[in-house]
C-alpha cells in the first residue's frame, strides 16, 4: 500500500514538473515570437539628391527631389547651373523591387538648359592660334531614358546611387559663334561634347525625409 502511494506520488510530481517545464517553454517560444515579430518598415516620403557626372541630369554639380508617389514609382525634379546657363530637370522612375526605393530603377524625363547667349571660351581658330571666341549658347531642351541602382549607406534613411542613359536633344542647332576667329573642326568638337545631350554617365547621394 505504501509503495502505490510513493508511486502515485511520484507520478504526480512528475506531471507537475513536466506541465510547469511545458508552460515555462511556451512562454519563452511566446516572448520569442513577439520580439521577432516583423514591424512595418517606413520608407521616406521623399529624397533631397546631390550628383554629378557626364551630361548630368542637374550638370556637373546640382540637387534634386524625388519623392514618392506608389509603391514602385516616384517623380523627381532637379536644378543645377552650367556654363550654358540653368538645367531643369522632370521625370519619372520605376523601381524593379519595392524597397524603400532601392536596388535597380529606370527612368525617363526632359531636361532644358537656358542657354548663354555670350559664353566665352579659349579655343583654337583657323589662325593656328588659341584665341578667346564668344558663342551664343541657345536655349535646349532634351528627352532622357536612364537605368539607375540604389544602395543604402548608413542606418538612417541615407542611399548612393550611380545612373546610365541616353539623353537626345529635340533642337538642331544649339549654338553658332559670335565673335573672333572661326574656330577649327577640332574646337567644334571639343564644343559639342559639353552641350547637353548624348550618353549619360552620374552618380549621387540622397538623403530620405519623412513627414
Amino acid at each position: 500500500m505504501k509503495r502505490t502511494g510513493f508511486f502515485i506520488f511520484l507520478l504526480l510530481m512528475v506531471s507537475t514538473t513536466w506541465a510547469q517545464v511545458n508552460t515555462y517553454s511556451n512562454s519563452r517560444d511566446l516572448k520569442k515570437k513577439k520580439r521577432t515579430i516583423d514591424r512595418p518598415v517606413i520608407c521616406p516620403d521623399l529624397y533631397v539628391s546631390t550628383s554629378t557626372g557626364y551630361n548630368n541630369l542637374t550638370s556637373i554639380a546640382g540637387f534634386s527631389i524625388d519623392f514618392s508617389i506608389r509603391k514602385y514609382l516616384s517623380a523627381e525634379a532637379g536644378l543645377g547651373y552650367t556654363w550654358f546657363g540653368y538645367k531643369l530637370s522632370a521625370g519619372g522612375k520605376y523601381y524593379y523591387k519595392q524597397r524603400c526605393q532601392r536596388g535597380l530603377a529606370f527612368g525617363a524625363g526632359i531636361t532644358h538648359n537656358s542657354g548663354n547667349p555670350a559664353f566665352k571660351t579659349k579655343l583654337e581658330t583657323v589662325t593656328g592660334n588659341k584665341e578667346q571666341v564668344t558663342f551664343n549658347i541657345y536655349a535646349q531642351t532634351n528627352a532622357y531614358l536612364m537605368a539607375y541602382y540604389y544602395w543604402s549607406i548608413g542606418k538612417r534613411n541615407n542611399r548612393i546611387y550611380c545612373g546610365a542613359g541616353w539623353s537626345q536633344p529635340f533642337n538642331a542647332k544649339t549654338y553658332e559663334q559670335s565673335s573672333g576667329d572661326a574656330v577649327t573642326e577640332s574646337s567644334k568638337t571639343t564644343l559639342n561634347l559639353l552641350m547637353p545631350g548624348g550618353p549619360i554617365v552620374m552618380g549621387g547621394f540622397s538623403i530620405g525625409i519623412n513627414n
